[in-house]
């Protein structure tokens, strides 16, 4: 899977037409080497309805409430994830809903210096689009977590939003807050211990990626659950940049992989 499909003047259209003009215009350079470079990783560039749908801003349903606000960056994500860098594609959860459906909001910063930049392509930070779709991936194995614990923390005496504030007060200790209470951080590890080395395993069945990402970007991620039954999740996901959709689909998930070896969080690392 290579570069997401279409910019502002192609996306959706014809090479040779200016849909903001209205006119018809001889494509430049730069024009016909990125379509060149969209046809050799498999993305066309279609017809003028697939230029509106692409362009649209979020849904509303997108959109966050105040109170579902979970504000964790990556030295609190490391303990929630098994994967580790280069591989690890989300940098910061921003929401977390469980009503009423579970859902997640989370963000990566796409720098100019990432390593997939030295050949896709060199000389041209284009983001490759499966980079985007794995970390929509470990959305999903974040939001499978948190929403499991939340509602497994019951059996310990534990509420959710008591868990949610144990994360909440890790976080501040990562940014060295002085409201960081430290001696609450050994029981946070051992709940998310309890959950033991389960991890998800995901699959895209109707992936779409609408517009390119470059570097310099900001990756906002957004991931709903549609669908479970038993061990089987169904969810909705979709990637943008700037309020604009760069990729959609629908990704299925197998709940309860072991995923031997995983480092818990009582390990410190």
């Amino acid at each position: 899977m290579g570069a997401h499909a279409g910019v502002s003047a192609l996306a959706g259209g014809r090479p040779d037409r200016d849909f903001r003009a209205g006119q018809s215009h001889a494509p430049s350079a730069d024009e016909k080497r990125l379509e060149s470079v969209m046809r050799a990783v498999g993305f066309g560039t279609g017809g003028s309805g697939a230029r509106r749908r692409t362009s649209r801003r979020r849904g509303q349903d997108m959109k966050p409430k105040t109170r579902d606000a979970l504000d964790l960056g990556p030295d609190v994500i490391r303990y929630l994830l098994p994967h580790r860098r280069p591989f690890v594609f989300v940098d910061r959860i921003t929401h977390f809903s469980r009503e009423p459906e579970a859902a997640l909001w989370a963000q990566k910063y796409i720098s100019s210096n990432e390593d997939v930049f030295n050949g896709h392509f060199p000389g041209w930070h284009i983001w490759p689009g499966v980079c985007t779709q794995e970390g929509l991936g470990q959305c999903i194995n974040l939001l499978m977590l948190l929403d499991g614990l939340c509602g497994g923390c019951a059996g310990l005496g534990v509420q959710a939003d008591e868990f949610l504030e144990l994360l909440r007060n890790l976080e501040r200790g990562s940014r060295l807050h002085p409201g960081h209470a430290a001696e609450k951080n050994r029981f946070l590890f051992e709940l998310l211990a309890s959950a033991g080395n389960i991890v998800g395993m995901s699959a895209a069945t109707e992936m779409k990626f609408l517009k390119p990402v470059f570097g310099g970007s900001r990756l906002d991620y957004y991931i709903r659950q549609t669908h479970r039954l038993d061990n089987i999740a169904r969810f909705h996901v979709e990637a943008s940049v700037d309020d604009a959709l760069v990729a959609k689909g629908v990704m299925s998930s197998t709940v309860g992989i072991t995923a031997p070896g995983m480092v818990r969080p009582d390990g410190g690392v």
